[in-house]
């Protein structure tokens, strides 16, 4: 111990001495070990962070696999009844539907996050409240009393954390619950990145729809399930005693015969909403990787040319006596302090940059809300690369440094130790070659990245959406019924038609790519015309002068308009996809469409257009009319004669005067909309982008370090070469061929890592080869090019030595 600390305070005095060395190096640790600690940080918070309940390791989600190989994750309550009642392989069964709530706090109605639970819920994931109670088995009854579990930011923020709040009300959607319990501090409920704010028994959702069969209809699916294993009792055991008990409770599984349960963990809760984050932060983990493995190599190039600086000082340490192992020793601790001191400014820009994942966003629930804070697995996982980091730039470093030549060492022999640093330089090389390496595979994924990016921004949308904004409603949060609501959204548009500075104004349950949505399907020849296969057709409730509005163009028939009634005949407009498929050989306009429930009149077509994201081909789409297909949640469309945010003040005046707890909220516009549904590819494209350049700079300082490096030692050889009648040119060529020679070697390198990166990224590219020659070729010339600037300058002072300073250096 003794030992260790003369060798800390003993680096402490040398790092000091050399204060420019160690800002550089501790700079380039930690901008290393930062980017791995943020990147890891937000990886843990979405997908290795376990639920703060006993055992999490226990809990699993419930979904069945059907005929079409697809998992479906919604169940009816009858069916989550049976399997919870006879399942032996679980100790528990929950089922639970999240949604948006209507919080009414003042003259206002404030958006928050709900869960419709079963009453075992909290029981079976056993969550203890930190005040009150939670469900009993009565409260999941219909008809039951109105009772809401609150979460433990709500209970501090609207009712300041009094004890005193359990009985008192709280008004949601329009109606009056009691507070029964508020659940610990941390637990915000099973959907990861979507905090809960209120959990309501099952039955209230059937109230809240107007639906009081919905718990005793098979038919319908709106539940999802996860169960907690018994001790000693397998995933597959329980899977197995699920998939033998469907057919007992699910006639589809009866009459198919091939339906199956699927069960995976869920320690973390359910991931649906984060999942599609897994792939870009696992490939801007592998990104920051290979940054921090070009830091290392631009600090291992640091210190070696410290050691020449000490190679005196280390031979006479040699010469009283210390082994080889003790100045290898000596020279680790130095390097493990240096990690030390990035791994703690890397955990710096971590907590820094945590703050950053409350912006992330998916196409299927917008903005989430993450906690990306760095905890004690954040600070394992810093400790561990900082020890690596140890691994990867000090020892090599370490070893060359303890291998000296003594007796012309101790002489001060300039040629000695010309000699003894010879294999040095190569050290030097291979260390930037590497970093050209990884340099050159970073650019030219990010690179790939953004042609692709690009390639899908310029996707042919279908429609225009120019000077549109748009902003969602739900009249199910101002607690109307559906009757007030539609008065109400019919309301709304013949107010703002005549708003001055608004051209067109309309509804739609969902817009041009949107991950939700609704839908109708069924097998082969049950719709009229039948078909002779399965269908599925997007199903869009939409106002009047929807098309007019948003851009996409009515190519034949006619817009809904005040004829369509909610006692008139059904009518549809259909999109081409669903001409071509159902109607191949005749005129789609004016026929009847039957789904095997209800039966349409086919009063125009529209153009196809991008519904679900932009990757998609065409989908089969059908609008009808808001009036023939009411829908709580809808999106007001408002198209302006100007900047279309500029209108939304006067938009949202109107709608108060009409009602004045309007809760409006996701206002943007239409091409930002657009623009959400690639929140993704932006993402990975900017980082990716960002980590490129970061990997560039330190590659040409690794180059100039390299180059000035060798300059540096064959000083007294250039003055030889320039006294003997060498030109200022010719040594100009002769260390350029250094630096050239470098990124030659590197780039080929690089281009053969290219390969190994085309099989990760070419299935997240959009009609860009994982090869693309645009690419390559622009980052090698961007490459090469500031290659030859971190070589150049060197190389240029290496012209102006005088030949006379020259032959008496050293």
């Amino acid at each position: 111990m003794q030992t260790l600390l003369k060798d800390i305070r003993y680096g402490m005095r040398m790092l000091l001495r050399t204060p420019g060395f160690t800002f550089v190096a501790v700079l380039s640790l930690a901008l290393g070990i930062g980017a791995n600690s943020t990147v890891f940080s937000l990886l843990d918070a979405i997908r290795l962070r376990s639920l703060p309940i006993p055992n999490p390791q226990q809990l699993v989600d419930i979904a069945t696999v059907a005929e079409d190989g697809e998992p479906h994750t919604d169940f009816s309550y009858p069916l989550y009844a049976g399997l919870r009642d006879h399942s032996t392989k679980l100790s528990g069964m929950v089922a639970y539907s999240e949604t948006n709530l209507g919080l009414a706090v003042g003259d206002q109605t404030e958006r928050i996050r709900g869960e419709f639970v079963s009453a075992n819920y909290f029981p079976v994931l056993g969550v203890q409240p930190a005040v009150g109670v939670a469900f009993n088995p009565e409260d999941e009854q219909i008809g039951a009393a109105r009772g809401a579990v609150i979460s433990y930011p709500l209970w501090n923020r609207l009712l300041g954390g009094e004890s005193s709040v359990i009985g008192k009300s709280i008004t949601l959607n329009g109606r009056t619950f009691s507070v029964l319990g508020v659940a610990p501090r941390g637990f915000t409920g099973l959907i990861r990145g979507l905090p809960t704010d209120v959990w309501l028994a099952l039955p209230h959702q059937a109230e809240f729809e107007g639906n009081p069969k919905l718990l005793n209809t098979p038919t319908q699916s709106w539940l999802s399930l996860a169960g907690r294993l018994q001790p000693g009792v397998t995933m597959q055991q329980a899977q197995a005693e699920l998939s033998a008990l469907l057919p007992g409770f699910s006639q589809e599984a009866q009459e198919s015969g091939k339906w199956s349960a699927l069960l995976r963990p869920a320690a973390g809760g359910n991931d649906a909403y984060v999942s599609e984050l897994s792939r870009p932060v696992t490939m801007l983990l592998i990104a920051v990787a290979l940054i921090l493995a070009i830091a290392c190599a631009n600090v291992a190039s640091l210190m070696l040319s410290r050691a020449k600086v000490r190679a005196r000082d280390i031979g006479v340490r040699l010469a009283l006596g210390a082994s080889r192992w003790r100045i290898i020793r000596q020279l680790l601790t130095e390097s493990l302090m240096l990690a030390a001191l990035g791994g703690m400014g890397g955990l710096l820009i971590a907590a820094w940059s945590s703050g950053l994942a409350g912006g992330l966003q998916t196409r299927a629930a917008g903005q989430l809300g993450i906690d990306a804070s760095p905890n004690l697995r954040v600070l394992a996982f810093t400790s561990a690369v900082a020890v690596l980091t140890v691994l990867l730039f000090g020892v090599v470093p370490a070893l060359s440094a303890s291998r000296v030549d003594l007796v012309p060492l101790l002489k001060d022999s300039t040629g000695a130790t010309a000699r003894s640093n010879r294999r040095r330089p190569s050290l030097h090389s291979l260390l930037v070659v590497t970093q050209v390496t990884l340099s050159l595979i970073l650019l030219v994924g990010a690179g790939l990245f953004i042609r692709s990016l690009w390639k899908l921004q310029s996707i042919d949308k279908g429609f225009a959406g120019e000077n549109v904004v748009a902003m969602s409603l739900n009249m199910g949060l101002q607690g109307f019924d559906d009757k007030r609501g539609a008065q109400f959204y019919q309301s709304t548009l013949e107010a703002l038609q005549s708003t001055p500075g608004i051209q067109s104004a309309s509804l739609a349950s969902a817009l041009p790519v949107s991950a939700g949505g609704s839908r109708v399907s069924g097998p082969a020849n049950t719709t009229k015309p039948a078909i002779n296969e399965p269908y599925s057709v997007d199903m869009i409730s939409i106002g009047p002068r929807f098309f007019e509005t948003t851009g996409l163009p009515l190519l034949r028939g006619r817009d809904f308009g005040v004829v369509d009634t909610e006692k008139s005949e059904q009518v549809i407009i259909i999109n081409e996809s669903m001409a071509r498929k159902f109607w191949p050989n005749t005129e789609a306009l004016g026929q009847s469409f039957s789904d095997g429930h209800e039966e349409f009149r086919v009063v125009g077509i529209a153009r196809d257009t991008k519904y679900r994201n932009l990757r998609e081909a065409p989908r089969t789409t059908m609008y009808q009319p808001l009036t023939q297909s009411y829908r709580r949640g809808m999106t007001l469309l408002v198209k302006t004669n100007g900047a279309p945010k500029s209108i939304v003040p006067v938009v949202q005046a109107r709608l108060r005067q009409l009602e004045p707890a309007t809760t409006i909220f996701n206002v943007r516009t239409l091409v930002e909309h657009v623009g959400r549904s690639l929140y993704v590819e932006q993402m990975e494209s900017t980082l990716l982008i960002l980590f490129g350049l970061l990997a560039l700079v330190l590659t040409a300082v690794g180059i100039y370090g390299v180059v000035a490096y060798s300059v540096a030692q064959r000083t007294r050889e250039m003055g030889i070469r320039m006294a003997l009648g060498a030109q200022r040119k010719d040594v100009l060529k002769l260390i350029l061929r250094k630096g050239l020679t470098l990124i030659i070697w590197g780039g080929a390198l690089g281009l053969v890592g290219c390969y190994w990166l085309s099989s990760l990224v070419s299935s997240q590219l959009y009609e860009i080869n994982p090869f693309d020659p645009l690419t390559m070729t622009a980052v090698v010339g961007v490459l090469f090019l500031v290659a030859l600037l971190a070589s150049y300058i060197p190389a240029r002072r290496a012209t102006r030595v005088d030949p006379l300073v020259a032959l008496r250096y050293e």
